[in-house]
């Protein structure tokens, strides 16, 4: 599918400024990125030399926080705010340099996609929820920035989000974001309802229908306490006749 993810994309850019400007995370008491790495922005090095240079940094320092134990990474939180600071620094760095052939922008994000996800598998259950947030938000907007045209990688990185968030206890952003996964991935299933073929389970629309589903289950239960009404259910009702299809 080629449409874009208009509602979530606006939506992320709400909470990535509202999280930046909240965050308990000590990414200030770092050097920013760009002062850790000033020899990268050389002007006699080109752009994909540049991005070359930043990539294999960021890599470097995911391979490191993601050898650690919990204990080693307890003593390193300093190492691994550098790595999610310098994650998201590339991530707004990277779409600025449009003379950058395109297929190269895209092995870096996808490269920098590739990171972000070890980042967030690592601290699932590294019971830093503070951290585990950050880079999860980080991942999602990696996603909407660089692949949202790409329906399954889109409802991946936002579910993942929208979980972490009920976790922190904050229903009401995991809300905004299942009730934005309902708005733009309904056209997922209008397709599904215009085609007499089967759903392939190795199909983007597959996974997406499967993001789409669990936003709707979430949005019930929360909105069950909290005594509002949606029209998840509804969509629930559409989805589950696609799948007797």
């Amino acid at each position: 599918m080629s449409k874009s993810i208009k509602v979530l994309t606006l939506l992320f850019m709400v909470i990535g400024y509202i999280n930046s400007a909240h965050s308990e995370l000590a990414f200030e008491k770092t050097n920013s990125y760009s002062e850790n790495n000033s020899m990268i922005s050389n002007d006699e090095l080109t752009e994909q030399e540049i991005i070359n240079l930043k990539l294999d940094d960021i890599q470097k320092r995911v391979e490191f926080i993601t050898s650690l134990s919990k204990e080693e990474l307890e003593n390193n939180l300093d190492e691994l705010a550098a790595c999610l600071n310098a994650i998201q620094e590339f991530s707004l760095y990277l779409p600025k340099n449009s003379t950058v052939r395109s297929a190269s922008v895209y092995f870096a994000s996808e490269n920098l996609r590739g990171l972000a996800f070890n980042v967030v598998h690592y601290l699932s259950d590294k019971d830093l929820i503070d951290y585990e947030l950050s880079a999860t938000d980080i991942y999602a907007n990696i996603i909407l920035n660089f692949f949202n045209t790409n329906y399954a990688l889109v409802g991946d990185g936002m579910i993942k989000s929208a979980i972490i968030h009920e976790k922190t206890n904050d229903n009401e952003t995991s809300k905004r974001i299942y009730s934005a996964i309902l708005k733009d991935f309904i056209v997922v299933i209008e397709r599904l309802e215009s085609s007499e073929e089967k759903i392939d389970q190795n199909d983007e629309l597959f996974f997406a229908l499967s993001s789409l589903e669990t936003a709707c289950k979430r949005l019930v239960a929360l909105n069950h306490l909290d005594g509002e009404n949606s029209n998840a259910t509804s969509v629930l009702n559409r989805i589950e006749a696609l799948r007797k299809k």
